[in-house]
């Protein structure tokens, strides 16, 4: 698929939701969309990130020069060894729990903490479109250079025995109200891999860096629904009076005494 039909696709699925609110035929426009969905989303592979990117919200996706960005990667690298150094400390409240899914917080305000040691390194919450500092979605947090260019860094945790496996671990969902690439920038996933540590705790066993303008990425179409659309009140046709209420068909279901 080229750039031009991604573009122009991408740009309909962003505003699918109410695109057809001013339709006289909303029900047969809503079913071209969502047959689109279902057909494009069988060609959309092998999509070089920074194309989603520019599509999405139109700015760019740098990559690294590793000559010309030699200087900052290795500073970079440095606050990561510490950041590691501090998160493996028994004494650490990462180690407390010993529970993975919340340690991606823990390693993002590390990060933070120890930028904020460095000259010329300024580390941040990206701001949405809306200018509003938000911790959910991607990315993460934003670094500014000292010559004034944009990274944006998205810790990502794995097991260490995990590197190499085919599950789903990477995650873009362009919201147009939510949108936090809001800048032309160098994307890095800062990939720290992890182990069962002493004690119950965890072991934060190595970083990388990892480029992700040409990461290849895929398209599936999924339709969802939370539980406030399943439970709205006009969609259920029974429900019981309780456990030893009666049921929907009038019957006790309380057991003889």
């Amino acid at each position: 698929m080229g750039r031009q039909a991604l573009i122009a696709m991408t740009a309909w699925a962003i505003t699918l939701p109410g695109f057809a609110e001013d339709q006289p035929e909303i029900a047969e426009d809503r079913s071209k969309a969502v047959l689109r969905v279902m057909s494009d989303s069988q060609t959309l592979e092998g999509v070089p990130f920074r194309d989603v990117v520019y599509a999405a919200t139109g700015c760019k996706v740098f990559s690294i020069d590793l000559q010309k960005d030699e200087i900052w990667l290795g500073e970079l690298g440095l606050v990561l060894d510490q950041v590691l150094k501090n998160l493996n400390d028994s004494s650490h409240a990462v180690q407390a729990g010993g529970r993975i899914n919340e340690a991606s917080r823990f390693i993002e305000n590390e990060l933070l903490t120890q930028l904020d040691t460095v000259p010329g390194l300024k580390g941040s919450i990206p701001k949405t479109v809306s200018q509003t500092q938000q911790r959910s979605g991607y990315p993460d947090l934003r670094l500014q250079l000292e010559d004034g260019r944009v990274v944006y860094l998205d810790p990502k945790l794995h097991s260490t025995e995990s590197r190499t496996s085919s599950f789903r671990t990477f995650y873009f969902e362009p919201k147009r109200e939510t949108f936090k690439i809001t800048e032309d920038a160098i994307h890095l996933l800062v990939a720290v891999s992890h182990s069962p540590g002493a004690g119950g705790g965890i072991r934060f066993d190595a970083w990388e860096l990892v480029d992700i303008a040409e990461m290849p990425l895929r398209l599936k179409a999924e339709f969802q629904a939370s539980n406030r659309e399943i439970f709205e009140e006009a969609n259920i046709v029974g429900k019981s009076q309780g456990v030893l209420g009666k049921s929907s068909n009038g019957r006790d279901d309380r057991s003889p005494d």
